[in-house]
């Protein structure tokens, strides 16, 4: 049991007492305090050596606390043994293995289990994980949402070497989306009834909540009351008690409150499920290759000396004692026992425990006390008496004396010559006369030990340097050099500007610890940075109270959620200290600092010490602040990705039926909540909303007005700027609570109202620059043949024949270009005959290095050869199981949505709608591949029409997938699709009445009802064809056809097409997914056709202000200093010549000027 922040075991127990095994070293000075047993005990039972089975002493009802299979932990005579549940009945509980203890009355304790929302963060989820028993510390990420709207979380135990899997009950990670501990609430209405899930525990009391609505209960001790709270926090229900389970009558408002009867579900969604597997066993550290050791200084316990002395042996009487400048005082007796004396003292303010021995004087009588002071590890003040007037004997004598100086020993080792970015592992063990005692890896497999056991020898990356390029009055191009990684891989670099003339005031903090009194502050303490009830905190290492500011830097660098720190002492006396810290680097606001003085002091013991900390300087946002990031992952950069963390994330808002009118809504934070906002929030509602969180500097929000279907009016795109105070950007999300309810209106109009809030990481600039992509076409209205010429630079290559294959092509290039060129061949057929070579290289910034084509000699009708630039979009998952939709936005003019799979003819549709782009083609598989088709279950009816026309039906809203043009092939006829539309369910005509009068019980009509279906016009429609006749295609709900054409990967769908014609700058392209977009880990790929140069980061649109640029490097251990300052003046240069000219004359002869 828990008393006054002291573990204690209990010994005996009766009505009104309770005996522990040890003294209760401070106390409770004469006050009542709460007393707490561990949350997850449920009874306790006697049990004997052979049973397997058990009644809880009180008759405890098991069968609301504990479920099949479960694992229970009870105590035999050398610790603890675990048991799994083979059946519960009431308060009896069968179980396997039978217990081999001796017959003992123990506890019973069930293992502890957390309750984990749906959507957690992976900080939420690692605060969970880690609160389990026996997990230590873990690692998490988190990926999703996917297609069903779940979320994978992947888990390392960075410190628990034990059981990865349930082979055995000891250690097992599980999953269950059922619970047996639950309350049924009755009689409040439909806002208020139904099971209520323990959650936690508040005041030493189970606290219970509604799932998936803003209801709890728990118990308010300042009012002796359980209570039922509503969304509002408004008291719906209460009952006067104080017992530590909820009572069962009694309660206001007419409410029933009823224990569980069986199991409940904890996830919502058709066959909704959490499973846990195994990804990676664990392998235990081996300590055969052992690069340090050392013997460590132990610390010394204090001993000091009272001597009580008479010449004669006739002493009698008491005095006192004190510790030190403490007023407290014990009476001595002069023939006090050694166990009395312990007590008393251990009962001074600041003693612990203590030990008290006793020698017998040598040549006088009396007393000698030996106290050696167990729990204090420090030099501990000296014993201080107060007279000798109430002794009586023959010349007494007092004295007090240190005969051993207390000291806490080494507390840190450090380690030299280690190879940098190796991977160590350490382990500890304690020698005393008995011998060597057991190392800390046993305890590994337990989660305690070493957090975390092994861990790389790096810190952040250097600087980078900084130079700058080519500079235009808009655009300016900036070369950067790699920095030392320092042990660690670098993995992206950060790039801020401003158009200020510094990155804004710098953050500081003032830090204090002193003693009041006066005395010594003795002792070391840690820093604490974050929020440590999300796991996104960190603990800087012990800092002993004396040490410099290099020392102290050195401990808070080793921080990964800030950059770097420079300390300065203020204050530096006896009893006061005081330090300065200047956060050099972070723009905008710091996140919370705090000191963990638990270890620290004052000599006098009698006031605690002192601490604070105040932010004496706010980190100010600079003017015009922006950032972005370059990563190094060649295999993923280049891309946009669905992320749980970014700076850049979308909220859109969503209901049914009809239009929302009215309502306000709550965003949170990592746990902080914002005002209530509008429903139809303009772009600064929505940033003074945001700024209003306490870590936010500042933001930028573009409303976009989004289609009827929605019922929203807008959709927004959110851009925090500046750093976060603890590390990423994290998502957004909703307040549950209040979101249309509690603290905020209610929404008018429309029905299932949620949101959707989706991180977008940009990935798309990389270390290595972007290739330029390339197509050499021949196009033809008749056969090509003939020769041309390609150049590249001031070097050319005559005679390439059209039936030059890929690899003769990559030679050819080759010996113009370098050996970094890539080159696909594929089949071309624009205008009937043709070729594509698909040609990547190095991106450059010189303008003259571009592929040229000289097609003098190709012979053909209307023959030509060009080079055209390839624009690259490509989705991906890991899984391949990408959904959803995207844009394609080209020099600020977007598409409309796209599907992740969206056909070639639907591509080019939308391609060809932006006002800068002329005309387009699909690039299309390379030899040897081949494009697919889309296979769907239709709803065919030969006798269904749409407006006349032949139709199909497909359930759900494919207009973002299909377009009119594209290919359909139903039964054994090869269709052409006229027009697509999609509509919402009505069963009282069109495909609505198909599926209710022939199809009502099916899947697909459940699902047409929900999604609504597509409706696809049919080319020919002159009305005789006839599907069963013609096609050999009978009706039915789930008939499968084939529809469009696309180019599949391994890993998802290639888009990428050939520009022939454009005047939008195709460098500045975006890829934007839509609220829909899911997948594991998906990412949409896209590369600009120009490619870009290595280590270059590339700014436009700066709008001739003078601007100032730094960057920094990331690493695994967090962010290195910045580079240099970089001041930029936008300039006008002469325009380079022009490079070619292409003049169409009359009849299809043609002029051509290079």
């Amino acid at each position: 049991i828990l008393i006054g922040e002291e573990f204690m075991e209990v010994r005996a127990v009766s009505v009104d007492e309770i005996e522990l095994e040890e003294y209760h070293i401070r106390g409770t000075n004469d006050m009542a305090v709460s007393g707490y047993r561990m949350d997850n005990y449920i009874g306790s039972a006697t049990i004997s050596s052979g049973d397997n089975t058990l009644t809880e002493a009180n008759g405890q009802n098991l069968e609301s606390l504990l479920r099949q299979g479960e694992v229970i932990e009870v105590t035999n005579d050398v610790g603890g043994e675990y048991l799994t549940v083979t059946s519960i009945t009431g308060s009896s509980v069968i179980f396997s293995p039978s217990f081999t203890g001796s017959t003992t009355k123990t506890p019973i304790y069930a293992r502890k289990k957390v309750i984990v929302p749906a959507y957690s963060s992976s900080a939420v989820m690692q605060a969970s994980v880690e609160s389990l028993q026996d997990v230590g510390s873990v690692e998490v990420t988190r990926e999703g949402p996917n297609s069903f709207e779940g979320f994978t979380w992947k888990i390392t135990f960075s410190s628990n070497m034990g059981m990865s899997s349930c082979s055995l009950p000891s250690w097992c990670f599980a999953s269950s989306t059922e619970s047996v501990t639950y309350i049924s609430v009755s009689g409040l209405g439909q806002e208020h009834d139904g099971k209520y899930i323990q959650t936690s525990f508040h005041d030493g009391r189970p606290r219970y909540e509604l799932l998936g609505k803003p209801c709890y209960v728990l118990h308010e001790t300042a009012s002796s009351e359980w209570r039922l709270y509503s969304g509002t926090d408004s008291v719906t229900s209460f009952v006067a008690s104080s017992d530590v389970s909820i009572p069962l009558s009694g309660w206001s408002n007419g409410a029933s409150i009823a224990l569980s009867s069986s199991t409940t579900p904890l996830l919502s969604g058709q066959n909704a499920a959490a499973e846990v597997s195994v990804l990676q066993a664990n392998v235990q550290q081996s300590f055969k290759n052992i690069v340090f050791s050392a013997d460590m200084a132990v610390g010394q316990h204090e001993v000091q000396v009272v001597e009580l002395l008479s010449d004669e042996d006739d002493l009698s009487g008491s005095f006192e004692l004190s510790l030190g400048s403490i007023s407290q005082k014990i009476i001595v007796y002069s023939d006090e026992s050694t166990e009395d004396f312990t007590t008393k003292l251990q009962s001074l303010s600041g003693i612990g425990r203590v030990s008290v021995d006793y020698n017998e004087p040598s040549d006088k009588f009396g007393q000698i006390w030996l106290i050696t002071y167990l729990s204090n590890s420090a030099d501990v003040p000296l014993l201080r008496h107060h007279g000798t007037s109430n002794l009586q004997g023959t010349i007494v004598s007092l004295n007090i004396r240190e005969q051993v100086k207390g000291s806490s020993g080494q507390q840190h080792v450090v380690v030299n010559d280690l190879e940098e970015g190796g991977i160590y592992s350490g382990r500890i063990y304690a020698e005393n006369e008995a011998g060597v005692g057991p190392y800390t890896t046993p305890s590994q497999t337990f989660g305690r030990g070493i957090h975390p056991m092994t861990r790389s020898a790096s810190s952040p990356p250097g600087p980078p340097s900084l130079a700058a390029g080519t500079v235009t009055k808009s655009r300016v191009e900036i070369k950067f050099t790699e920095p030392s990684m320092n042990g660690s891989e670098i993995l992206s670099y950060k790039f801020e500007w401003t158009t200020s003339s510094t990155f804004g005031s710098l953050a500081q903090a003032n830090t204090r610890v002193s003693c009041s009194d006066g005395s010594e502050v003795l002792g070391f303490y840690r820093f604490i940075y974050g929020h440590e009830n999300l796991s996104r905190y960190e603990t800087s290492i012990p800092i002993n109270i004396r040490s410099n500011d290099a020392e102290i830097s050195l401990a808070l660098n080793a921080f990964e959620l800030l950059n770097e720190i420079e300390v300065s002492t203020e204050t530096n006396e006896i009893s006061e200290l005081e330090w300065a810290i200047t956060f050099l680097y972070d723009v905008g606001p710091i996140g919370s600092l705090s000191v963990d003085t638990e270890n620290l002091r004052c000599q006098s013991e009698e006031p605690l010490v002192d601490s604070t900390i105040t932010m004496t300087a706010i980190g100010s946002m600079p003017t015009n602040y922006g950032s972005r990031e370059i990563f190094t992952d060649e295999l993923l950069c280049g891309s946009v990705a669905l992320g749980e963390f970014s700076a850049v994330q979308g909220l859109s808002l969503v209901a049914s039926s009809e239009a929302v009118t009215g309502g306000t809504y709550q965003l949170m934070l990592d746990g902080e909540s914002s005002e209530c906002i509008p429903f139809d929030a303009s772009e600064s509602q929505m940033e003074d909303a945001i700024e209003g969180f306490e870590d936010v500097g500042g933001v930028d929000v573009v409303a976009t007005a989004v289609p009827n279907e929605s019922q929203f009016p807008y959709e927004y795109k959110i851009m925090f700027k500046g750093n976060y105070a603890y590390g990423d950007w994290p998502a957004l999300q909703v307040n549950p609570s209040h979101f249309g309810a509690g603290e905020c209106d209610p929404f008018v109009g429309g029905a299932g109202h949620r949101a959707v809030i989706l991180p977008i990481r940009d990935e798309s600039l990389c270390l290595d620059g972007a290739d330029t992509t390339v197509a050499i076409v021949a196009d033809s209205l008749t056969s090509v043949g003939g020769t041309f010429a390609v150049s590249y630079g001031h070097d050319s290559s005559v005679g390439v024949s059209l039936d030059t294959s890929a690899s003769e092509m990559k030679e050819i290039l080759s010996q113009l270009i370098g050996s970094n060129v890539h080159v696909t061949k594929h089949d071309h057929d624009d205008m009937g005959e043709g070729v594509a070579w698909a040609v990547t290289y190095p991106g450059t910034s010189k303008k003259d290095d571009q592929l040229r084509v000289v097609d003098t000699f190709v012979t053909g009708r209307n023959a030509k050869v060009n080079a055209y630039p390839i624009l690259t979009i490509e989705t991906h998952s890991p899984e391949n199981d990408s959904s959803g939709d995207f844009r394609i936005v080209i020099d600020g003019e977007s598409t409309a949505p796209l599907s992740y799979q969206a056909s070639r003819v639907k591509i080019l549709q939308e391609i060809h709608r932006l006002n800068g782009i002329g005309k387009a083609n699909m690039l299309g598989p390379a030899d040897g591949d081949e494009s697919s088709f889309l296979e769907f279950s239709a709803l065919i009816d030969d006798s269904f029409n749409a407006q006349g026309l032949k139709a199909i039906t497909l359930v759900g809203d494919l207009t973002s997938t299909f377009a009119p043009g594209d290919q359909l092939i139903v039964g054994t006829c090869e269709l052409e699709i006229k027009s697509i539309s999609h509509e919402k369910y009505d069963d009282t005509q069109s495909a609505g009445y198909l599926y209710e009068s022939l199809y009502s019980t099916s899947p697909e009509a459940a699902n047409a009802k929900m999604l609504g279906y597509s409706i696809m016009q049919i080319k020919p429609s002159d009305g005789t064809l006839n599907f069963i006749v013609d096609c050999s295609q009978g009706d039915g709900v789930s008939e499968t056809i084939q529809v469009g054409s696309v180019f599949n990967t391994d890993n998802g769908v290639d888009h990428s097409m050939i520009i022939k014609s454009y005047t939008a700058d195709l460098d500045a392209i975006e890829i934007i997914p839509e609220r829909n977009w899911r997948g594991t880990a998906p990412r949409i790929f896209s590369k600009p056709p120009s490619g870009l140069s290595p280590h270059t980061f590339t700014m436009a649109g700066i709008d001739k202000e003078k601007i100032i640029i730094r960057a920094s490097a990331r690493n695994s251990q967090g962010f290195g200093p910045v580079s240099n300052l970089l001041a930029i003046a936008p300039s006008s240069t002469v325009p380079g010549s022009v490079r070619n000219l292409s003049l169409l004359a009359p009849g299809g002869g043609r002029l051509v000027t290079h």
